[in-house]
C-alpha cells in the first residue's frame, strides 16, 4: 500500500487465508525475495491486535520502525469489554 499519509513507502501486507500453513510459506519466500531486491527494505512493528500503527506513529530506526513511545498508549493491548 502506498497511501496518502506514506507516499514512496510501500507497505506490503500478508492475510493468513484459508490455510495459514500455506500463507506463512507464501508470506516467508515473497519477503526472501524482496529482501534481495530492495536491501534497504524496513520492517513494521505489528500491534497487538494484529495491525500496523498509523505512519505518523512509527519511528525510523536502522533496524526497521518502531512505535514512537509517546504513541505507545494508543497501541497497548485492551482487556476485551
Amino acid at each position: 500500500m502506498d497511501q496518502h499519509d506514506h507516499l514512496g513507502q510501500v507497505w506490503v501486507m500478508f492475510l493468513r487465508g484459508e490455510d495459514p500453513p500455506l500463507a506463512t510459506r507464501f508470506r516467508d519466500r515473497v519477503m526472501r525475495e524482496i529482501m534481495v531486491r530492495w536491501p534497504e527494505t524496513l520492517s513494521l512493528p505489528i500491534t497487538a491486535n494484529g495491525r500496523i500503527p498509523l505512519h505518523g506513529d512509527l519511528v525510523r530506526t536502522a533496524e526497521g520502525y518502531v512505535v514512537n513511545p509517546a504513541a505507545a498508549s494508543r497501541y497497548a493491548e485492551r482487556p476485551p469489554s
